[in-house]
């Protein structure tokens, strides 16, 4: 079967929003990994910072920009915290 060329944007559209779904579900399950576990500090802000860019980058495909402040600052601190 055939796909017809009106239906590739739409296709292609459905893989672009199950890739930011999928890059937000990575981010989220980081996050609790860090939180949950006991890490060294490079695993515990390697999976801090990747959870809260995956969070951050869902949040602003979805508009919802409270939560991408809130993930945005997570990603500073993380990276303070790194560094002190």
């Amino acid at each position: 079967m055939e796909i017809s060329s009106s239906d590739e944007p739409e296709q292609n559209a459905s893989l672009k929003v199950k890739c930011f779904n999928f890059v937000g579900w990575l981010g989220s399950a980081a996050i609790v990994t860090a939180y949950a576990g006991s890490f060294d500090k490079l695993t515990d802000t390697i999976l801090n910072l990747g959870g809260s860019v995956g969070l951050f980058v869902i949040c602003c495909h979805h508009k919802t920009y409270q939560s991408a402040v809130i993930n945005g600052l997570w990603v500073v601190v993380t990276i303070y915290k790194f560094f002190t």
